[in-house]
């Protein structure tokens, strides 16, 4: 005798699979959608704010705010040291005194006073020199040469500051390095885990 089959109990299966499966489809559908959604929020985070870090810390090498205080200032010694060796008037006096007192003012740093012992008797000198010009008691020739060692003064910490800047460059590419590894690892597996979702 053959087994009796029961249709109704077989069409109730196939309905509820029918109706589970759509809320399946929505699922897994909307976890590939966060997926590459994720995707595309790294991508922009790098466009946005870690591309233009990138380029702000390497673009400021070539204009005045990038320069350094020490270099700004040794130019303000050169040019007032130009002026007394061309035996200056008045004029000329005063304009000397302003740039060795620009140059003092950059000068004065504490990281400089710190870590380069040259610095206190350098702007020591430029304070006699300013008083000499204002005085009018020495040749300027004379103080012209007087500004020679702090000029020299600048020159080493320009070295010294350009060293640490090399260092501070090979540090921020190393984390540029790790970061991009990062990155890439990263978004393969956000994009892996959208294509297994869909």
């Amino acid at each position: 005798m053959k087994p009796i089959l029961d249709s109704s109990r077989d069409v109730d299966k196939s309905d509820w699979a029918n109706r589970k499966r759509p809320g399946r489809y929505i699922k897994w559908l909307s976890l590939s959608l966060m997926s590459f959604m994720a995707l595309m929020v790294l991508i922009i985070y790098e466009a946005r704010w870690v591309f233009p870090e990138i380029q702000t810390y390497f673009s400021q090498s070539g204009n005045l705010t990038g320069q350094q205080l020490a270099t700004r200032s040794r130019h303000y010694l050169q040019d007032a040291q130009a002026r007394l060796l061309d035996m200056p008037g008045p004029e000329e006096r005063a304009a000397a005194v302003t740039d060795i007192e620009l140059a003092y003012g950059l000068f004065d740093v504490d990281v400089y006073h710190q870590q380069y012992d040259c610095t206190s008797p350098s702007l020591g000198v430029l304070d006699e020199t300013v008083t000499s010009l204002e005085s009018d008691s020495v040749l300027p020739v004379v103080l012209a040469r007087e500004l020679l060692d702090p000029i020299a003064c600048l020159t080493r910490i320009e070295m010294g500051q350009l060293d640490r800047r090399a260092e501070a460059i090979n540090t921020f590419s190393e984390r540029t390095r790790w970061h991009n590894q990062v990155l890439i690892y990263t978004s393969l597996l956000i994009f892996v885990f959208g294509l297994l979702f869909w």
